[in-house]
């Protein structure tokens, strides 16, 4: 065999093995799915019975309770109506001992004391009172058949088998101590009405293999990404989404949950003499009146990440107090070269690479906060988004790309506080 044929035989049991892999991959990811069907039959099954059981056993509690209280009802107006008439009745008797003792007595002529005779005749007077069947209580039992309908209907359509949420998450994207958790409406012939609102929940562990995980909500409102920030890296944390049709009382099933981690850290200062750092390197002060820069911890923001700054305090004076963000190769000193520096002075003016741009946005004040977002225009060109009390200012930047870049802070006095996320 020649050398040429080793080298196709080769290159051909290669591409076998990687077609042997891919097979097996998808044999895993088929697995996968149906267990994923699987699973959720089965836990539908639970879920269905234990509601239907726990329904009947409350309807059977609730009937049973309706029921007696009809019958203690239905005693209580026969007692109450039966009360008035035992006391006539016996009114009645006595009268008509007597009158009938009164009878005997005349009958016995021979015996007869005409006295105690004329005296007992004063006792014969008018008859009781006797209310007739009209006045008096006929006790009934209503049953509305219209109800009993709309209760055997309403339980006909009780609850609803779903194939799959009709909201599902479609990426979960690392971000510095965060998840970009990314969500899509699936196509359906089911005849959804418009979407009033998405709910994301997030819990800590993996809900694929701990069913004992605690959801929280995280966001709810309109749109299809949310940032989830102030995770731990490496940390794995489990996503869902359901929606509010509209119209809808109720949120449509959970999706499948999703499980990501991050392995990049927060956002951090790097620690700096002039500068008292809090809230785990977030959070920097200014303790000095003299020109202090500082730097983040590392080379933290790229490419298709958003930064905010919010200031916590600002101090009197504006001019020459800059955050921003740097390419940093050899060290950075603002004072002799601004080369590679984005900045936004507190005043509201923009300088790029040192120069000074004619778009300016509102000066900075205590509590506003500053978003910077990158995105790539090409290989070497970023698009840089500052966005300041609802304005935002958009400028192309030489700079590659895949450029890690760090963001930073100027201040000429003390006081200055600033918070990155």
């Amino acid at each position: 065999m020649s050398v040429i044929d080793c080298k196709e035989l080769l290159d051909t049991l290669n591409d076998a093995e990687t077609y042997v892999e891919s097979l097996r991959a998808l044999g895993r990811e088929l697995k996968s799915a149906q267990v994923q069907i699987v699973k959720s039959s089965e836990d539908a099954i639970k879920e269905i019975e234990y509601n239907f059981n726990n329904l009947q056993v409350k309807m059977q509690k609730v009937l049973e309770n309706r029921k007696n209280h009809l019958i203690n009802e239905t005693i209580k107006i026969r007692a109450q109506s039966l009360e008035p008439l035992r006391c006539s009745d016996i009114v009645i008797s006595d009268k008509l001992k007597e009158t009938t003792n009164f009878i005997e007595l005349g009958k016995n002529v021979d015996q007869l004391n005409l006295d105690e005779f004329s005296r007992k005749s004063s006792l014969l007077g008018s008859l009781p009172q006797v209310p007739e069947l009209k006045e008096v209580s006929c006790i009934t039992f209503q049953f509305d058949a219209g109800v009993e309908q709309e209760i055997i209907d309403s339980c006909s359509s009780l609850g609803s088998v779903t194939r799959i949420a009709p909201v599902q998450i479609n990426s979960l994207s690392e971000k510095p101590g965060a998840i970009l958790v990314e969500w899509e409406i699936l196509d359906s012939d089911e005849p959804y009405s418009e979407i009033q609102e998405y709910k994301l929940q997030k819990a800590l562990g993996n809900g694929h293999k701990d069913n004992s995980i605690i959801f929280y909500d995280c966001y709810q409102g309109s749109e299809l990404q949310y940032l989830v920030q102030d995770l731990k890296a490496n940390q794995e944390f489990s996503f869902r989404i359901c929606c509010k049709f509209e119209g809808c009382l109720h949120y449509s099933p959970w999706s499948i949950v999703q499980v990501g981690s991050t392995c990049i850290k927060p956002y951090s200062w790097k620690e700096t003499a002039n500068f008292c750092l809090a809230n785990e390197g977030k959070i920097s002060a200014s303790v000095s009146n003299e020109d202090s820069l500082i730097l983040s911890d590392g080379a933290q923001f790229c490419c298709g990440n958003s930064l905010d700054f919010t200031m916590l305090n600002v101090g009197e004076q504006l001019k020459n107090n800059f955050i921003g963000v740097a390419f940093i190769q050899d060290g950075l000193d603002l004072d002799k070269s601004k080369d590679g520096t984005f900045l936004l002075e507190a005043t509201g003016e923009i300088y790029i690479d040192g120069s000074l741009k004619s778009t300016k946005l509102p000066p900075l004040y205590n509590g506003c906060k500053v978003t910077f977002m990158c995105v790539p225009v090409s290989d070497d060109k970023v698009r840089i988004n500052i966005d300041v009390c609802n304005k935002r200012v958009t400028y192309d930047w030489c700079i590659e790309k895949c450029s890690a870049m760090h963001f930073l802070a100027k201040f000429s006095a003390a006081k200055w506080k600033v918070m990155v996320e």
